[in-house]
């Protein structure tokens, strides 16, 4: 078994003299307090400690008085040290107050306080305590309130039950007169129920008429009135109003619009400019970038030049082509000194992608220009294979079979063969505006056709009667005879 030894205070002071009191005695209050085997020995010490004012000290002093039994006392000491933001003196007097005692009643108020300071002086229990006092007391709001409230429903319960007596007196009193009223009333009814009815559809037909074959982006769809264009919600009404020369519709959450200067700018769907209108010509956001262009004139902006912008309105790639497409996939389509090339957002040139199915450029009135799925720089025996195709197809079926092959690919997405041809006639007939302006321009199946692109759907020849259909594509197939020459065709 271990042998303890005993050291009485007398030689713990002996030694201390005989050492000089090398120790403080705050240190020493603190080390015999802490260690069990010598805190009976720590009274003097700490006693001392106390009385020289180290907070310390009077907190451990305070801790030794309680467990005496000398509250009162102790209390005093611990007040001492609280006052000097003892942190674990805060906490004691917390709990004295909390649980009360011979000297105080209990006060959770106060306990409260004690246990916030000592918080705020870095007594991490504290800390929690007044976490668990602030949850009980919301717990116990919380209570509070359900009790006032079941006590109003019982009050409300009492008012309910005596109106409704009340009313079923007043009920058979008049019951004669209302089955005399009935009658009338049912007829009445009947008639406004007819009105609101009449109404109803009288407010769907306009709503129909308004918004006819509409196609909404984020709910809007642009409209035009007068002269001037706005955008209406589904259920036809203006939302942003008719303030434009024109508007285009929501792409990538923002609409292009051209002021009644001639300016082109961007909106959000709430109809506020996201960017101020100071673009020659604008086209529509595609994966938060739109191609512009602030110089140049007419459709196209003709003799300017294009670059990218990002949502805030800053150049994202400055302006220095002659033509951009809009980016699909990280790359768009654009044309820079006389050539036909491929970059990325950072304004590196790139290989043409196998399928980029890009967005282009937009004139003044915000038509794309351009929907080409592949290079332009077609051989003349890819270009003679799509010649033969059309006109086979147009052969053998009519207007019918290019129908369906335009919505094979756009609507089913059940014919690819159809979708490379039709895809390869767009970069046909953009081989054309590469070197005749006027004959794009001037092909209504294709402003037709590139718009359609743009959608991404057959859809947007709605705007065209079957005989209108027919006859942009036999134009179309006028156009490719009677130009064949543009591509050298033998």
């Amino acid at each position: 078994m271990r042998k303890i030894t005993l050291i009485s205070p007398l030689a713990l002071l002996g030694s201390c003299f005989l050492a000089g009191c090398v120790e403080d005695e705050n240190k020493e209050c603190e080390k015999l307090y802490y260690n069990q085997a010598t805190r009976t020995l720590a009274s003097e010490v700490c006693e001392k400690s106390a009385q020289s004012g180290n907070a310390t000290g009077q907190f451990l002093w305070g801790k030794l008085l309680l467990a005496e039994g000398k509250t009162k006392q102790a209390v005093d000491f611990l007040e001492k040290s609280a006052n000097q933001k003892n942190g674990s003196a805060l906490f004691q007097l917390a709990e004295l107050h909390e649980k009360g005692n011979e000297i105080f009643a209990k006060d959770e108020s106060k306990a409260f306080f004690y246990y916030n300071q000592s918080c705020q002086n870095g007594e991490i229990k504290a800390c929690e305590r007044v976490s668990s006092l602030e949850q009980q007391k919301i717990e116990q709001e919380k209570t509070d309130a359900l009790e006032l409230e079941k006590a109003k429903a019982k009050v409300l319960a009492e008012e309910k039950a005596k109106i409704e007596a009340q009313a079923e007196a007043d009920r058979q009193k008049r019951l004669a007169e209302e089955e005399r009223r009935k009658a009338v009333e049912a007829e009445a009814l009947k008639a406004r129920q007819e009105a609101e009815e009449q109404r109803k559809k009288a407010e769907e037909d306009a709503i129909k008429a308004r918004v006819g074959n509409r196609k909404f982006y984020y709910g809007l769809a642009k409209f035009q009135e007068g002269n001037l264009w706005g955008h209406i919600n589904q259920q036809g009404e203006m939302v942003i109003p008719a303030k434009f020369a024109y508007a285009a519709d929501f792409y990538d959450e923002l609409a292009a619009v051209k002021t009644t200067d001639g300016k082109w700018g961007y909106i959000n769907t709430s109809g506020m400019y996201q960017i101020t209108p100071r673009f020659s010509c604008a086209a529509f956001f595609s994966e938060g970038v739109a191609g512009a262009s602030a110089t140049g004139s007419g459709d196209g902006c003709r003799g300017g030049k294009w670059g990218y912008i990002d949502k805030n309105g800053n150049w994202l790639l400055n302006p220095v082509f002659d033509r951009v497409w809009a980016f699909d996939k990280g790359i768009a389509k654009v044309e820079y000194e006389g050539q036909i090339r491929y970059i990325n957002k950072q304004g590196s040139f790139v290989n043409a992608p196998v399928e980029n199915i890009s967005k282009g450029p937009i004139s003044s009135n915000n038509t794309p220009l351009s929907t080409s799925t592949s290079t332009i720089q077609m051989t003349q025996a890819q270009i003679k294979d799509v010649y033969s195709n059309f006109n086979l197809t147009f052969r053998r079926g009519g207007m019918s079979a290019i129908k369906t092959w335009v919505e094979n690919c756009y609507e089913k997405s059940a014919n690819k063969i159809g979708c490379y041809h039709f895809d390869q006639l767009a970069s046909l007939i953009d081989s054309f505006y590469a070197k005749d302006n006027n004959v794009a321009q001037n092909s209504f199946f294709y402003q037709s056709l590139v718009e359609s692109r743009a959608r991404n759907t057959v859809l947007e020849f709605r705007n065209l009667t079957y005989s209108d259909f027919s006859a942009a594509v036999r134009s179309a197939q006028n156009t490719l005879i009677n130009n064949a020459n543009l591509l050298s065709l033998d």
